[in-house]
């Protein structure tokens, strides 16, 4: 029936959630209802972190860039660029990746996103694990061997 009828109607509809707090616990110390936790368990997922599944990146990035501004479309990851996303913790998960390859998106000036396109804390997060690699390119075109600017 049309939503302006009076006449009853089943509902048909299902919720998804996702929550980085434990709610198990919450629920046990009286911070969150048990019942409500009792029918948003009905199925779970577990999905780890994207720190923990590092080799996800690869996929996950072009896809992202592909939703975003049709700018970013058909843009591709350098190999190292790859790499230093790798290597970074990502605390804010897949949200951040999306913002860090926005960031990089409006920085590139060709189509394949570059070390130097990156946000400086991923930089740092690939120095400081000792990943450094002086084979990256350079803002200018061509190779540099200074390793990326800091």
């Amino acid at each position: 029936p049309p939503p302006s009828s009076a006449e009853p109607t089943e509902p048909d509809f299902r919720v998804n959630t996702s929550s980085e707090k434990a709610l198990p616990s919450l629920a046990r110390q009286g911070a969150f209802r048990q019942d409500l936790l009792l029918i948003l368990s009905t199925f779970e997922i577990h999905v780890p972190p994207l720190r923990e599944r590092t080799a996800d990146i690869a996929l996950l990035a072009p896809s992202l860039l592909e939703r975003m501004d049709p700018t970013c479309k058909g843009l591709t990851i350098h190999p190292l660029s790859l790499k230093i996303l790798k290597s970074y913790e990502f605390p804010g998960n897949i949200r951040e990746l999306q913002t860090i390859l926005e960031h990089a998106c409006l920085l590139a000036d060709g189509r394949e996103i570059l070390p130097h396109h990156l946000p400086r804390e991923c930089l740092r997060a690939y120095e400081r694990r000792g990943m450094t690699d002086n084979r990256e390119p350079g803002p200018e075109s061509g190779s540099s061997d200074r390793g990326f600017p800091m």
